[in-house]
């Protein structure tokens, strides 16, 4: 399967993600973002940044819809979850 797929939830938040499964109940996607429009653009933040998702099953009850995206958006998203050399920093750790 592993297309990627626009997936707006009950929630409103709207997904980019690459769609690795489909059951009966549930949907399972990989290598979600979060889609955030500005008045001048689309942005992309990661989905829950504070957990450690490697996949993430979604109940179809909580999808209002799933299309797939234009081929401009599905090429950032794949460009976004390339290997690279790119060596980001380390998350700081929340002190509570």
């Amino acid at each position: 399967m592993n297309e990627i797929r626009l997936v707006r939830l009950t929630s409103g938040e709207e997904l980019l993600c690459k769609k690795t499964n489909e059951s009966g109940l549930t949907i399972t996607v990989t290598d979600v973002v979060a889609l955030v429009p500005t008045e001048e653009r689309l942005g992309f933040m990661p989905y829950l940044p504070y957990a450690e998702i490697e996949q993430l099953v979604i109940k179809k009850d909580h999808i209002m819809f799933d299309l797939t995206p234009t081929k401009e958006l599905a090429a950032q998203h794949v460009l976004m979850h390339q290997d690279t050399n790119i060596v980001t920093p380390e998350k700081p750790e929340i002190i509570v």
